[in-house]
């Protein structure tokens, strides 16, 4: 389930989010997590491109689309302290969900 896949990648960001400095291995190894996932959200979204799931739009704006998105819904969770880690991963399946559908093409037209 999409739940699992992102739930080990939220764990680890807001671990490592707490103990940054500009000179810590924690930033590093924040950065290689991110790299990492923004790389998958990448390959994701070109697959859906090019199969004409998702508009055609530049991919690098996507996938910073994506990730924005996800930093953003996990800078709002953990001000959220009372959330339990389903409450914390189904906020962030909804939002990915949403932004997807916002890029979806509509078989309709």
């Amino acid at each position: 389930m999409l739940t699992d896949l992102y739930r080990p990648l939220l764990r680890a960001l807001e671990e490592y989010a707490r103990t940054l400095s500009s000179e810590s291995e924690a930033l590093a190894t924040l950065r290689e997590i991110t790299d990492a996932a923004y790389r998958a959200i990448k390959q994701v979204l070109q697959k859906g491109i090019d199969q004409g799931v998702f508009i055609h739009e530049d991919i690098e704006t996507l996938s910073f689309g994506v990730m924005s998105t996800m930093a953003g819904a996990t800078q709002l969770c953990l001000t959220m302290p009372k959330l339990s880690g389903e409450e914390y991963a189904a906020l962030h399946v909804k939002a990915i969900q949403l932004l997807l559908k916002g890029i979806s093409i509509d078989d309709s037209n």
